[in-house]
């Protein structure tokens, strides 16, 4: 407690990577002051990027820093608390809009007509509704069905 961090996000890809960085659930830009919707930070191919803390504006961040619930950024900002405890970095290419033929070649895939997962037939599905108390999430699972 007290103590602050930092995240240090690695690219060990062959593209440039477009990262969403969430701590407790928190975007690092949720103290964005600069009115645009931003989302990812950019890590080029082969290089490590620290991020220092909260990013505010392009030339002011403030730190990670390790506190109690009740002086958190979830509780500052009244989010969920479900993600509390948890960083999480998720990884997808990223090229210059200009030069399409860049991008690597399976993501040309998903604007050739790839696939995706839609709406199916009607099937019977029984669903029962129940209270319960939701604990902290023990771990995440993704599937990556297309690459």
């Amino acid at each position: 407690r007290g103590e602050s961090y930092q995240v240090r996000l690695r690219n060990d890809s062959n593209f440039d990577a477009a990262v969403r960085l969430t701590l407790d659930g928190l975007s690092m830009f949720a103290f964005n002051q600069t009115g645009e919707d931003l989302k990812h930070v950019i890590v080029p191919s082969g290089k490590t990027v620290t991020i220092p803390g909260w990013f505010f504006t392009y030339q002011e961040s403030r730190e990670f820093e390790v506190t109690t619930y009740p002086e958190s950024a979830v509780a500052m900002l009244g989010a969920p608390e479900d993600e509390v405890g948890t960083i999480t970095a998720t990884f997808a290419a990223a090229w210059d809009p200009a030069d399409p033929a860049s991008a690597p070649a399976d993501e040309r895939e998903i604007t050739k007509g790839g696939l995706a997962t839609g709406v199916g037939d009607r099937v019977t599905a029984e669903y029962r509704k129940k209270n319960y108390e939701i604990g902290k999430i023990r771990s995440v699972i993704t599937v990556r069905y297309l690459r």
